[in-house]
């Protein structure tokens, strides 16, 4: 007998004529300003974790908050010029917060009772200063197997994507947040890290956008790039956002542009890989109006739940694992700032989000029966797609560099290039291989002191080209 569940939320402005269909709600008065709810995690079966975000006059103070299994406040905590963008329940219990204080990068962690355990700020990463992360996609954390962490921002000079850099940091620390390996790549093309995401075998995979086209590396724990692909040469897809799967696979999920009779058009989209990055499905969705999307979760009984919103609307659909729609449902809010949706241990759904300027959230009873309001969807295949989405090498969907300077060169030689995947190789005018080695990031340094003066050829290769470059040692 199919579980009865409703949906439905009705805000401030709404009239709730089916109160019993909320199961209970809370207000969250912080005396600031407007607050809201941008994360909620479970605590064991103790109740919750939420972060949010405030506007109060010039201040945009963080706040972290827990709650017990019927909403009540337990405790909270407001970081003064701190902004939060991400919430963790880290293996040893504690919690991770990461954001931006004043433009600095931050990780932040505190235990069950909301006392801060440390908290480390990122100045310089990759020996280049940080001081504007506050225009990003926000700042990413995961935390692998072993209890490090993987952490990934873009830093963007002056806010204007037209014309000023941008620096994307990928980089590594301990439990303790101390920094054991770090990295950077410069563009000055729109170049964002959207996510990332641990793997299944110490690993992770990064996703970020050129120029709103979707590309995913995947790493090892050390840093190595072990294959890097971009998806949808010829169709704009950005905002993605990774999901580890139980099947052994990840989701992609973001939003879909193109043009239909010339007008541009927004759709929600979802694309799934298996671990070598290859396409398994993908999925655009239809809501009859522009929305954009917010993220991915997966439910106890293995399906996905997927989020967007847009003009003050929430949006949530249950998907099955080939990404079919369930059940959908739109939900009415006061504001677009900030929301998330959890499922709790007893199969209920969890919304916050932001209600008459306070933090609000509410427990619902939920049948999962498709309602009144209807996604519409297509799912497109490898072989139908006007534009194929195999997960084409990266070097191969753009124009490939490969450089090296000083040449001629004294004790240390660079490589530069903007494939992620690439090895060199030295040998002498004889043939002889003197050297060679992993290209670990765009400007790679190579000790050349053994050389003796002379010409030398240098071997740059990837999965499908090598280039050989003629390099003189002075």
């Amino acid at each position: 007998m199919k579980k009865l569940i409703y949906l439905l939320i009705v805000f401030v402005l709404l009239s709730l004529k089916s109160g019993n269909l909320i199961l209970w709600e809370k207000a969250y008065d912080f005396k600031l300003y407007s607050t809201w709810v941008n994360k909620i995690v479970p605590f064991q079966e103790n109740g919750f974790v939420f972060i949010g975000n405030a506007e109060n006059n010039n201040d945009h103070p963080g706040i972290a908050a827990r709650i017990d299994n019927i909403g009540n406040l337990v405790w909270y905590k407001i970081y003064e010029d701190h902004h939060f963008d991400n919430l963790m329940l880290a293996k040893d219990g504690d919690f991770i917060i990461t954001g931006d204080k004043t433009g600095i990068p931050f990780i932040l962690k505190i235990n069950s009772s909301g006392e801060k355990k440390w908290e480390k700020e990122f100045t310089s990463i990759d020996n280049q200063t940080l001081n504007n992360t506050s225009c990003t996609g926000g700042f990413w954390v995961q935390e692998l197997s072993n209890g490090d962490f993987i952490a990934a921002i873009t830093s963007i000079t002056g806010c204007n994507y037209d014309l000023h850099k941008f620096v994307s940091y990928i980089f590594k620390t301990n439990s303790s947040g101390e920094i054991q390996w770090d990295t950077s790549y410069v563009d000055k093309t729109k170049t964002i890290i959207n996510s990332i995401q641990a793997g299944f075998n110490n690993d992770f995979i990064l996703c970020d956008s050129k120029n709103d086209t979707l590309r995913l590396t995947k790493f090892n724990s050390a840093g190595k790039s072990i294959w890097s692909k971009i998806y949808f040469s010829t169709n704009s897809f950005f905002g993605g956002q990774l999901l580890k799967i139980d099947d052994g696979s990840f989701l992609v999920g973001g939003v879909a542009e193109d043009y239909i009779m010339n007008v541009l058009n927004f759709d929600l989209a979802i694309l799934k890989i298996n671990d070598n990055g290859n396409v398994i499905w993908f999925k655009k969705y239809d809501t009859g109006e522009n929305e954009m999307f917010h993220q991915l979760k997966q439910f106890q009984d293995k399906s996905l739940a997927m989020i967007a919103w847009s003009n003050y609307k929430i949006y949530i659909a249950e998907l099955n694992n080939n990404g079919d729609i369930k059940w959908n449902q739109k939900f009415d809010v006061f504001s677009k700032n900030g929301a998330d949706i959890i499922e709790t241990s007893d199969g209920r759904l969890l919304i916050g989000c932001m209600n008459n300027f306070k933090s609000w959230i509410a427990k619902l009873d939920t049948i999962r029966d498709p309602i009144d309001y209807v996604w519409k969807s297509s799912k497109i295949t490898e072989m139908n797609y006007p534009n194929p989405i195999s997960g084409i090498p990266d070097h191969d969907q753009r124009a490939y560099k490969i450089q090296s300077y000083p040449n001629p060169f004294d004790s240390y030689l660079y490589f530069e290039t903007n494939s992620l995947n690439s090895s060199y190789s030295i040998y002498d005018l004889c043939g002889r291989k003197l050297k060679t080695g992993i290209l670990d990031g765009p400007n790679t340094m190579l000790n050349t002191t053994e050389f003796i003066k002379g010409m030398y050829l240098a071997k740059i290769s990837t999965a499908t080209k090598d280039t050989v470059l003629k390099i003189v040692k002075q």
